[in-house]
């Protein structure tokens, strides 16, 4: 495609994200919202359509690694100390000492292998909202529910809903394009999404 990304308005401001259409199993996010944080995108609400007793389980949300937080901190010209333990701690601007300041992110050395177990670990680029599609049949990482066959991937992507979704999405992308020249597809070998490009390419 001509034009790797796509104008959107954000807080009165211009922003660009990739066009971009990324397929991975539920767990694959982690801290990184499906939507995105640049945009307010209405989710919709089912309700309780159970009459009976509801029992609710929680579980503890996902905590950004060190870098990501530096990262967040960083955007807001708040990365001062190299000792915050969260982006959420208050900091006292004015009691602060010049010797205090902590160096700049390209100066750190961050041990990601320690605290990196999915790709959105890492990425810190913004996303449109319609750019991530996860697959909530299987989970990354799962013993249970695992995505590791050609068959698997293959009655997958012939469902209606999930190519439908890809679609349409396919089409907003391509739509917002001046010139469309062609499409970059890179996909796994190894797993359930090797069906993926003989899926696609007997449905034309």
């Amino acid at each position: 495609m001509t034009g790797m990304e796509v104008p959107c308005i954000h807080d009165g401001d211009v922003t660009y994200t990739p066009r971009l259409i990324a397929v991975d199993l539920s767990g694959s996010l982690n801290t990184l919202r499906s939507d995105g944080v640049l945009y307010d995108v209405e989710v919709e609400q089912s309700g309780i359509t159970w009459g009976g007793d509801v029992t609710m389980h929680k579980a503890s949300p996902p905590v950004r690694n060190q870098f990501l937080s530096d990262l967040d901190m960083s955007e807001e010209g708040a990365l001062q100390n190299p000792h915050i333990e969260s982006p959420d701690k208050d900091l006292d601007d004015a009691s602060m000492s010049s010797s205090q300041s902590g160096p700049s992110i390209k100066d750190r050395i961050y041990h990601l292998d320690d605290s990196v177990s999915v790709w959105s670990d890492f990425l810190y680029g913004h996303l449109h909202p319609k750019s991530l599609n996860i697959v909530r049949e299987f989970a990354h990482q799962s013993d249970t529910e695992m995505f590791e066959l050609f068959p698997q991937g293959k009655d997958l992507f012939k469902k209606r809903t999930v190519s439908e979704e890809l679609e349409d999405k396919l089409h907003f992308f391509a739509e917002e394009c001046d010139h469309l020249q062609g499409f970059q597809v890179l996909t796994n070998f190894d797993d359930g999404f090797s069906a993926w490009l003989l899926v696609r390419r007997a449905a034309r």
